[in-house]
């Protein structure tokens, strides 16, 4: 299996994050991209394992179109992963509860990470900044994300209730 990557001018969306230059639209667009990304991916085998903002560009240009990048962890599905069993990979404060605590992951763990990052975007906060490691790391099973609808009420409903299932841990 080979995967091939184009060269990409643009800027990170945590650049954007920073700098505040999205719109709420602007983010929902970049998050069906990034959904039909990673449905490509997964589709193929291929979990990313470490979806945050700064694995995903926005190119240079009058529209959204975003890039999904730094596939350097991800995993095969149909193969053994080049790291062992129990082993964290990613980064931890986008990380699934799955994958904080070592186990298999599959593609509802992009999913997870996907909607941390956008979750982000939208309230100008990632919910687990501030903690520190030995928290994160003790705290497994992360405590519920507040609702989207708890931070921007502004926004649809339908729109938080798609958050919450996808940030939801698994069962």
């Amino acid at each position: 299996t080979l995967l091939f990557t184009e060269y990409v001018e643009g800027r990170t969306l945590r650049d954007e994050f920073r700098d505040r230059s999205l719109s709420d639209l602007e983010i929902v667009q970049a998050g069906v991209q990034l959904c039909r990304a990673l449905e490509h991916a997964h589709k193929r085998g291929v979990v990313h394992r470490d979806i945050k903002p700064e694995n995903i560009m926005l190119l240079s240009g009058d529209t959204i179109d975003v890039r999904l990048m730094d596939f350097g962890v991800a995993q095969l599905e149909d193969r053994a992963s080049i790291t062992l069993d129990g082993d964290v990979v990613g980064t931890l404060a986008y990380m699934s509860p799955e994958q904080v605590e070592g186990k298999t992951v599959d593609p509802r763990s992009d999913v997870y990470s996907l909607a941390l990052t956008l979750y982000e975007g939208l309230t100008r906060q990632n919910p687990h900044k501030g903690r520190k490691l030995q928290e994160l790391l003790r705290d497994v099973s992360r405590p519920a994300i507040p609702p989207l609808s708890a931070n921007r009420p502004d926004l649809p409903s339908e729109l938080s209730a798609a958050f919450e299932r996808a940030m939801q841990p698994d069962s």
